[in-house]
């Protein structure tokens, strides 16, 4: 009986895989979607986009000490100034109790690249020092 291996995404492999195979008779490969390529998905093969996405990126954590160091004191000024000022502005004074409270942040979580662009939105930091930050 021939097996067909599959790779860890689940994608029909051309290699023998260990312990990752089946019996089933995948589709051939003349019939096969552009840009797709039979995908196992434990109990038949089924068509999925090829290659698939990248996987999302390894969380990037420092501690909020390093993190708060990466700030110039003008621009931590501004966000204390912003979130404490007048009414207050609601979301810099979370950000800003977040990494107060918090052991590490994870400079990759949509969380904070949101924060991030949001005090630069809000005039606290300059255009490019996000991304200089989050670095």
């Amino acid at each position: 009986m021939m097996r067909y291996s599959y790779d860890w995404h689940g994608f029909l492999s051309d290699t023998p895989i260990p312990d990752r195979s089946t019996d089933v008779v995948p589709p051939d490969a003349s019939g096969w979607p552009a840009g797709q390529r039979p995908n196992w998905t434990g109990h038949a093969w089924t068509y999925l986009d090829y290659p698939p996405p990248p996987p999302p990126p390894a969380p990037r954590r420092i501690a909020v000490a390093d993190f708060r160091a990466r700030f110039t004191d003008a621009e931590m000024a501004a966000i204390v100034s912003l979130a404490y000022s007048g009414a207050g502005d609601v979301t810099a004074a979370m950000l800003l109790l977040k990494i107060q409270t918090s052991n590490e942040i994870d400079l990759t979580t949509p969380e904070v690249t949101a924060g991030m662009a949001y005090l630069t939105a809000r005039g606290c930091l300059a255009a490019g020092r996000a991304a200089e930050i989050l670095g």
